[in-house]
C-alpha cells in the first residue's frame, strides 16, 4: 500500500502584537519518513519513498522532485545535508559523485565516487565523505582529496579538523581490533601516541565533540567509568579532569560558544547530608580543566541536557537523603531552564517529559515534549507559553530556519506513517476548520463547513448556510477544491428551488441559482472572516466563530507577545 503522508510546516511571528500560532495540515503522498531531512530558506528537502529528492515549501504546488537538467535526482538518507547555505549530496543518478545545490543552481563538486554505505557526515565545518582508499573533504568551496591507503586496512570512525590542512582521524585498525588516533600532517598520518585509549577502553572511543580547535574524545574504562580525552590545536592530548579531581563524565555540550561537562555521579556533602546537585562544569580556556559552576545547583541528578541558542535545558530526577528511603510515589522529573547568563528562569515538574528536543526561532524556542501525547511549547521571553498537542501523532524532530520551522512526526491512526503538519501566525484552509460556525450577528442561523480528500489526494471544501429570507427558511451552498497551504479560498455560491421531501416527486425541477461568491479567511482555527459578494451588488462581511469542538482545542494557541 502506497505510503500516506502528513507534512508539517511551522511559520513562527514572534513580534506580531497579534500572532496566532496554528497547525495547519499539509499532505504529500512521496515523504519518505528518512531521518535526515534537511530545511534550507525556508524549504524542506527530503528524500521520496523510492529515493528521489524532493523538496517543500509548504504547500501542494511547491512539494515537488528537485530536477536537474528536466531529470530526477537520486540519493540515499545518509547522503544528504546541509552546509554553508547549500544542500549537499551523493548523487546516485551520476555514478555516486559529490553535488551541491541551493534548490535552483547545480555544481558537481567532485569526480570521485563517495562509499554508497558510508555517505557524508559533516564534521565541524567539514565535509567528509569515504571512497575507495580515499577521504573527500569538502572545505568551504574547495574539495580535497586524502590519500589512505598508508594506513593499516583502516575503518575511518570520525574525522575532527585542526587548524590550517590539518585533522585528526580516529581509524579502527582491523588487525589489531582496535582504534587508534592519527594526525594529517604535511600530507602524510602520524600516530598520536596514547596509551588511554588503547590500554583503558573496553568500549569504543568516539568523537564527542569538536570546538574552537579541539577534539573531545569519550571512552569507558576498564571499570566502564565514562571519561573524556582532549585532543588540542597543538595536538596535545590529555585527560579531562577538573582541578577537584573530577574525572568522570556523564555529558560534554557546548552553550555561548563555551565547552560544559556534566558530572558521572552526584557527591555526598557530609556537611549538609545530603547529595551536591552541582554537577555542571566550564572548561577554563587557559587550563584547559573544568570548573564548577557553583550557581547551578540542579535539584536532583541530570538525566538530560539540551542547549540551544537562547537557552540551557536539564531534566532531573528527585535523589533521596543517603540511608533514607525515596518517598511514594517518587516525584516526577523537573525541567531546570537557564538563560544566556545562567539565570535559572524556571524549575517546574509540571513540565515533565520524557525526552526533549529544542530549536531556536530567532531569540524564542521551539519545545518538543515527548510523552504519551507529544506536545509542542514556545518559551518566548524567558516565559513558557501555551502548548500545541498534536493529536495521535508522535513527532521525531523539529527543522528550523530564519523562515520556516519543519516538525516531522508519525500518524499513530495511520500504521505510524510519517507525517508533516504546517504551524503558522496565518491559519490556512485545512480539514481542521471543518465543523459548525456562527455569527453573533445572525440569531438561529448559521454555517457548516466539512472539508474531504479524494482517491487521487485532491482536498476540498464544501459549504451550507441555514439562512433565513424574507421569514422563510433558506439555504446557500457551494464547494471548490483548494491547494494545500492556501490561507484563503474563493468559491460560488448556489441557491436552489424545486423538489420535496424525500423521495424527490419526479414533477417538481430542481433549479441551482448562482447567489454570488464567497471568500473564506480564517484568522486561527477557531475564528473566519467571510466576504459574500452578492450578484445583486449587495456584499456581507462577516465573522464567524466555530461551535466549541474540544477535538482541536489546543491545536491553535495565542502567542505570548499578545
Amino acid at each position: 500500500m502506497k505510503n500516506t503522508i502528513i507534512a508539517i510546516l511551522l511559520l513562527i511571528v514572534t513580534n506580531t502584537s497579534d500572532a496566532i500560532k496554528t497547525i495547519n495540515k499539509i499532505t504529500n503522498d512521496s515523504f519518505s519518513g528518512s531521518k535526515n531531512q534537511v530545511i534550507l530558506k525556508g524549504q524542506l528537502f527530503f528524500l521520496s519513498l523510492d529515493g528521489y529528492i524532493w523538496t517543500s515549501a509548504g504547500t501542494s504546488e511547491s512539494t515537488k522532485p528537485l530536477l536537474y537538467n528536466g531529470a530526477k535526482i537520486k540519493s540515499r538518507p545518509q547522503n544528504l545535508l546541509k552546509y554553508k547555505d547549500q544542500i549537499i549530496f551523493v548523487n546516485l543518478s551520476d555514478n555516486l559523485t559529490l553535488w551541491k545545490t541551493d534548490g535552483i543552481v547545480f555544481e558537481k563538486l567532485s569526480n570521485v565516487p563517495i562509499s554508497f554505505f558510508r555517505g557524508i557526515h559533516l564534521q565541524g565545518n567539514t565535509v567528509a565523505g569515504m571512497s575507495e582508499g580515499k577521504i573527500i573533504l569538502l572545505d568551504e568551496q574547495t574539495v580535497s582529496e586524502v590519500d589512505i591507503s598508508s594506513l593499516t586496512s583502516p575503518r575511518i570512525e570520525s574525522l575532527c579538523r585542526l587548524p590550517g590542512e590539518e585533522f585528526a582521524i580516529l581509524a579502527r585498525d582491523s588487525e589489531l581490533n582496535y582504534s587508534k588516533l592519527y594526525h594529517y600532517t604535511s600530507g602524510e598520518f602520524v600516530e598520536i601516541a596514547t596509551d588511554l585509549i588503547n590500554a583503558e577502553a573496553t568500549k569504543e572511543p568516539r568523537l564527542a565533540l569538536q570546538h574552537n580547535g579541539s577534539c573531545f574524545y569519550s571512552f569507558q574504562d576498564s571499570t566502564n567509568t565514562p571519561k573524556y580525552l582532549q585532543l588540542t590545536e597543538n595536538v596535545d592530548i590529555a585527560m579531562i579532569e577538573s582541578i577537584d579531581g573530577t574525572n568522570t563524565w556523564k555529558k560534554i555540550f557546548v552553550f555561548n560558544d563555551e565547552v560544559y561537562f556534566v558530572r558521572h555521579k552526584l557527591v555526598f556533602d557530609n556537611v549538609t547530608n545530603e547529595f551536591d546537585g552541582r554537577q555542571v562544569f566550564q572548561l577554563n580556556g587557559d587550563s584547559n580543566m573544568p570548573v564548577r559552576l557553583d550557581n547551578l545547583n540542579l535539584p536532583g541528578v541530570m538525566t538530560f541536557v539540551v542547549s540551544s541558542d537562547n537557552y540551557l535545558y536539564f531534566t532531573t530526577e528527585y535523589v533521596p537523603q543517603r540511608g533514607m528511603p525515596g518517598p511514594s510515589p517518587m516525584p516526577p522529573p523537573i525541567l531546570v531552564i537557564y538563560d544566556g547568563l545562567l539565570n535559572q528562569i524556571t524549575n517546574d515538574s509540571t513540565y515533565f517529559i520524557g525526552s526533549l528536543a529544542v530549536i531556536s526561532a530567532g531569540n524564542n524556542d521551539i519545545i518538543l515534549r515527548n510523552r504519551d501525547i507529544d506536545e509542542i511549547n514556545f518559551l518566548e521571553q524567558d516565559v513558557m507559553g501555551s502548548k500545541l498537542q498534536l493529536a495521535n501523532t508522535s513527532v521525531d524532530k523539529i527543522l528550523s530556519d530564519d523562515l520556516a520551522t519543519f516538525v516531522i512526526g508519525r500518524d499513530r491512526n495511520n500504521n505510524n506513517k510519517s507525517s508533516i503538519y504546517i504551524i503558522s501566525d496565518q491559519a490556512l484552509i485545512s480539514e481542521q476548520l471543518t465543523g459548525v460556525w456562527a455569527s453573533p450577528d445572525w440569531d438561529n442561523q448559521g454555517m457548516v463547513l466539512n472539508t474531504g480528500k479524494r482517491e487521487d489526494g485532491s482536498v476540498y471544501v464544501f459549504i451550507s448556510f441555514f439562512l433565513y429570507k424574507d421569514g422563510l427558511p433558506f439555504w446557500l451552498s457551494g464547494n471548490i477544491d483548494y491547494a494545500l497551504g492556501s490561507s484563503s479560498v474563493t468559491m460560488e455560491l448556489f441557491e436552489f428551488t424545486g423538489s420535496s421531501f424525500l423521495p424527490n416527486e419526479e414533477d417538481i425541477p430542481i433549479e441551482r441559482i448562482s447567489y454570488g461568491e464567497i471568500t473564506l479567511s480564517p484568522r486561527d482555527c477557531n475564528q473566519l472572516d467571510i466576504l459574500i459578494n452578492i450578484n445583486d451588488g449587495d456584499s456581507v462581511d462577516l465573522s464567524l466563530q466555530r461551535i466549541i469542538n474540544t477535538r482541536y482545542a489546543n491545536l491553535c494557541v495565542p502567542s505570548l507577545n499578545q
